[in-house]
C-alpha cells in the first residue's frame, strides 16, 4: 500500500475526529461559454504528484488534509481563466498517459506541493503555498512545447481551504501573466 493511500485512509478514518482538518475549497462556477472562434485548447485533469494529501499544520498544531477536491478546484479555476483569456478549453486526456491526444494543444497541470502553516510571529498569520507545473503539449502529440512551474502564496488567518485556494489562484495568475505560456497556447 502506498504512503499516499495510507495517509488518505488515516485522514478519512480520522475525519470525524478533532485531530484532523479536511480542507474545504470554495465553489468554482462553470465559466461562461467561450467565443465560437476562440482557439481550442485541451485541458487534461490535474495530476497530483504530492507524496500524500498532507498540507501542513494549523495554529493549533492540527494536521490539514488537502484531498482530491483541491485538484478539482485548480482545474475549474484554470478552465475559467482560459475562457477569460479568450481560449476555448475542451476536456482532454493526459497526453503522457498513452491515450490518443486531441488534435489541438493540450495543457497538463500537475499539483506539485501544498503547504499550510503558522508564520510563528506575534501576529500569528497562517501561510499557505501551492506549487503547480504547467506543460503544454503539441497538437495530437506527446511532445512538450512549454513547461514551467509557478508558485502562489497567501498569508492571513482563516479557513485552510480558502487560504490554499487563494495560493493556488496566485499560482494560476502567475501562469497567465507569463507571456511565454500564452504564446505557447496560440
Amino acid at each position: 500500500i502506498s504512503a499516499r493511500w495510507l495517509f488518505t485512509l488515516i485522514a478519512i478514518l480520522g475525519a470525524g475526529c478533532a485531530n484532523t482538518v479536511i480542507a474545504k475549497f470554495p465553489e468554482v462556477y462553470p465559466p461562461p461559454a467561450g467565443k465560437p472562434d476562440a482557439t481550442k485548447v485541451g485541458l487534461a485533469p490535474v495530476a497530483d504528484s504530492r507524496r500524500d494529501e498532507s498540507a501542513g499544520w494549523n495554529a493549533g498544531n492540527v494536521p490539514i488534509v488537502a484531498g482530491p477536491e483541491f485538484t478539482h478546484y485548480i482545474e475549474h479555476k484554470f478552465r475559467s481563466q482560459m475562457v477569460e483569456e479568450g481560449f476555448a478549453p475542451i476536456d482532454a486526456p493526459n497526453p503522457a498517459s498513452g491515450t490518443n491526444p486531441p488534435p489541438c494543444k493540450t495543457i497538463l497541470i500537475t499539483l506539485q506541493s501544498t503547504n499550510f502553516g503558522n508564520s510563528g510571529t506575534v501576529t500569528t498569520h497562517e501561510i499557505a503555498s501551492t506549487d503547480i507545473a504547467v506543460q503544454v503539449f503539441a497538437p495530437g502529440s506527446r511532445t512538450i512545447v512549454f513547461a514551467q512551474s509557478y508558485q502562489g502564496t497567501h498569508r492571513e488567518n482563516g479557513d485552510p481551504g480558502r487560504l490554499l485556494a487563494a495560493a493556488a489562484d496566485w499560482a494560476i495568475d502567475q501562469a497567465f501573466a507569463d507571456k511565454a505560456f500564452l504564446e505557447a497556447l496560440r
